[in-house]
């Protein structure tokens, strides 16, 4: 992921495993991710906005991201009856205008939302809804970057690297 200027990495990713969704820790430093990046988080409830969550350290939370990863990679799936369950998400802050999605002909939300808020996650689940996996694997949130979902991590960076090559 590209660095932002507060000197964080510009994006994210979380994988599904047995237990619930491995989503990287906020304020993680640049590179590599190493396991204490990680946090699993074993539930998420949208109507009290919390998470339920197991860190190697009491500093170690979720990234503000958890709601959109576990509504792609937990409630999408059976809500919408997906032939295919995705095992990884990405989001980076890139192809986030309509002008790029049109370009690469990609769904784009309809909506700019301010980010990881309940309006955001409804935003998300409309377009997951609307642009099933694994037909529709890359999607556009409008101002706020892309969410990549794959088999694997490195299926969803394939997917996003694949996109941004394009001409």
């Amino acid at each position: 992921m590209p660095i932002q200027p507060d000197g964080g990495p510009a994006g994210n990713g979380a994988v599904r495993v047995d237990g619930g969704v491995l989503v990287s820790r906020s304020a993680r430093a640049p590179g590599r991710p190493g396991a204490d990046d990680f946090v699993l988080v074993t539930d998420f409830d949208a109507e009290t906005w919390t998470a339920t969550f197991e860190s190697a350290s009491d500093d170690h939370v979720p990234t503000s991201d958890t709601p959109l990863y576990w509504a792609g990679l937990v409630e999408a799936p059976s809500r919408f009856g997906w032939s295919e369950t995705p095992s990884a998400a990405l989001h980076g802050h890139a192809l986030e205008t309509e002008e790029e999605a049109l370009r690469l002909s990609l769904p784009i939300s309809t909506r700019v939302t301010e980010h990881s808020t309940p309006e955001d996650r409804e935003t998300l689940l409309e377009l997951l809804e609307a642009h099933a996996y694994p037909q529709s694997r890359l999607l556009v949130r409008r101002g706020h970057g892309f969410f990549a979902l794959g088999t694997s991590a490195d299926d969803a960076c394939q997917t996003v690297l694949a996109a941004l090559s394009r001409p």
